[in-house]
């Protein structure tokens, strides 16, 4: 790998958090009503893959950055956490990855298959939601299917998750 390619991951997976992470820290300290900022780290923070090393340290360092920035962020009342998702299909994936590869890497899955981007972004809603009120700096918050299934069922009834059509918008505080 050449340093050009090490420095652009790098850049945008790191370096890009930590700007939103700090800029919107700011934002929720000024207004002064606490928050809820969720980064998206992954599963090879912590778990090696060959031709990855780039991606696993940007996203070790999101873990990182997610844990410090949870602890300085309590006196503002602002929480952050972080997931950090498996395989995750999106359509940039599909153009980067082979048939044969994204194959080879579901297999491995609790469940044989990727996670769906919709499944990643409930446990995003739960973060930000009040239900999780006690987390932050969990920057750890990996799963594989066996270890957290957030259908719509298993969801509390005051959180609206995304469902497979990603057609419904969120509405925080609505009485069910």
């Amino acid at each position: 790998m050449e340093d050009e390619e090490w420095h652009r991951v790098i850049d945008v997976t790191l370096n890009g958090t930590m700007r939103m992470t700090r800029h919107m820290l700011r934002v929720m300290r000024d207004r002064g009503r606490g928050g809820v900022i969720v980064n998206n780290a992954s599963v090879l923070g912590w778990r090696a893959q060959q031709e990855q090393s780039h991606y696993a340290a940007a996203k070790a360092g999101v873990m990182a950055l997610t844990r410090c920035a949870a602890l300085e962020a309590v006196e503002f009342d602002v929480r952050i956490n972080a997931v950090a998702p498996s395989i995750v299909l999106h359509p940039m994936l599909r153009k980067s990855a082979s048939e044969e590869l994204l194959q080879e890497l579901e297999s491995k899955e609790a469940y044989g298959r990727a996670a769906e981007a919709w499944e990643v972004a409930n446990v995003m809603v739960f973060l930000a939601s009040d239900y999780s009120s006690y987390m932050t700096g969990r920057g750890d918050f990996g799963f594989q299917p066996t270890e957290l299934n957030m259908s719509s069922r298993s969801v509390p009834s005051g959180v609206r998750c995304i469902p497979r059509n990603h057609q419904a918008a969120l509405n925080y505080g609505e009485k069910s």
